[in-house]
């Protein structure tokens, strides 16, 4: 994007596994379980029955819920999903909360040319300056390249054509490289912005 008209500022229910259904993803861990179920048919005494069946059952349903953070873990198509639906927020200039509720609480930069972005006073007078000036505005994608993971955070690489029209009747039509460093929030499934990085291409 083009900036010279602002002035740059400072879980889902899941049916108990017993131990012979986790031997497909679990065999390790199966004869574990496997073994400390002949130990409770070997042993007699009451005591020893309940610990061991006590640490059985814990141990299935700590397996069960493992899996199901894995299968609720964020992935590349979950990272692709959120840059087309931030660029979609960028064309349809929503309230500056959208973005901001995705920036990291902790620090984020953003480098737009012109303008270095370091904290939510920054991004909101950035974005009202790009609402007072511009009439409509839209984002082409191409070339988006994910790297990294869940646990990491993921890299994000793009080609992005900014076509614009200003309420003076000036047009932009520019093309940006974009960097993006994000990670994944551990409470809810959603992505936040640590780094943010934009260079014109043309």
């Amino acid at each position: 994007m083009s900036h010279e008209w602002c002035e740059p500022d400072e879980d889902e229910d899941r049916e108990a596994l017993q131990p012979e259904a986790l031997a497909y993803r679990y065999s390790a861990s199966f004869k574990v379980l496997s073994k400390i179920k002949e130990m409770i048919m070997k042993h007699k005494s009451v005591v020893t029955i309940l610990f061991l069946s006590a640490f059985l059952s814990f141990a299935v349903d700590g397996f069960a819920q493992e899996d199901l953070r894995d299968k609720n873990k964020l992935n590349e198509n979950d990272v692709k999903s959120f840059v087309y639906q931030w660029f979609s927020w960028l064309d349809h200039q929503v309230g500056e909360f959208h973005f901001m509720s995705h920036l990291s609480s902790t620090g984020f930069e953003i480098r737009l040319p012109g303008i270095t972005i370091l904290d939510y006073a920054g991004f909101k007078r950035w974005y009202d300056c790009l609402r007072e000036n511009i009439k409509w505005n839209s984002h082409e994608l191409t070339d988006i390249k994910v790297s990294g993971d869940y646990e990491k955070g993921f890299d994000v690489q793009m080609t992005v054509r900014w076509r614009a029209e200003t309420f003076d009747g000036d047009s932009c039509d520019n093309t940006y490289h974009h960097l993006w460093k994000i990670r994944p929030t551990y409470n809810e499934l959603r992505f936040v912005i640590t780094r943010y990085s934009v260079t014109q291409i043309r």
